[in-house]
């Protein structure tokens, strides 16, 4: 009995350490299992930073393409642009002339008035010429008709004054008052015998200071 009892907890005792052997490998496995799935993951990963990085250089290639474009719309926009210069610069060109035509036109315009006027200034001139030979011709005549001197006197109570002499102290007297001769246009002579005074107005104005005793 005792042996059997010994030879049944020798194989109880190995079967326990077969299934201990068993479970141990069970874990590793797990442990290699779960390895693999991370390797698995920074795989993936990596792959997905690879296909960024690859998305990243072609987002680079499309933008260095648009600005290759851009910069071949913006060449094939200058001889555009040069093409419209020439068009103004050829209608320009053209519009020279004629507005040279113009100023011409204006300028000839403008010398025609002036020789009108110059031609008008003449016939103006000879008429005015004709007609001053003709008034001053008249003037000498009435001139020479009228030579005849005369000479007018106030005569009052005892006394008498020639106009002549009146018109003289009229003139000094307004002379006297600070005036000039010289501006004496017209002299009008208001002869009063009985106060023995003469009253005078000077272009038409007078003062009570304008007067004379005799």
């Amino acid at each position: 009995m005792v042996q059997r009892k010994k030879t049944l907890a020798k194989t109880a005792a190995k079967k326990s350490v077969s299934t201990e052997e068993k479970k141990v490998p069970s874990v590793v496995e797990k442990k290699d299992t779960a390895v693999a799935e991370v390797a698995k993951k920074e795989t993936a990963v990596a792959a997905v930073a690879k296909k960024e990085t690859a998305v990243a250089e072609v987002a680079k290639k499309e933008t260095a393409v648009a600005a290759v474009e851009k910069k071949e719309t913006a060449v094939a926009s200058v001889p555009k642009k040069e093409t419209a210069l020439a068009h103004v610069e050829k209608k320009e060109t053209a519009v020279a002339p004629v507005q040279k035509k113009e100023t011409a036109l204006a300028e000839k315009k403008e010398m025609a008035a002036a020789a009108e006027k110059k031609e008008t200034d003449v016939t103006v001139k000879k008429t005015t010429a004709k007609r001053t030979t003709k008034t001053t011709t008249a003037a000498k005549k009435t001139a020479e008709k009228k030579e005849v001197k005369t000479v007018a006197y106030v005569q009052y109570a005892g006394a008498e004054i020639s106009i002549e002499k009146l018109e003289a102290e009229a003139k000094k007297a307004y002379a006297a008052l600070g005036h000039k001769e010289d501006e004496i246009e017209t002299l009008t002579l208001y002869v009063k015998p009985e106060e023995r005074a003469v009253y005078y107005v000077v272009n038409g104005e007078g003062s009570s200071e304008y007067k004379i005793v005799y």
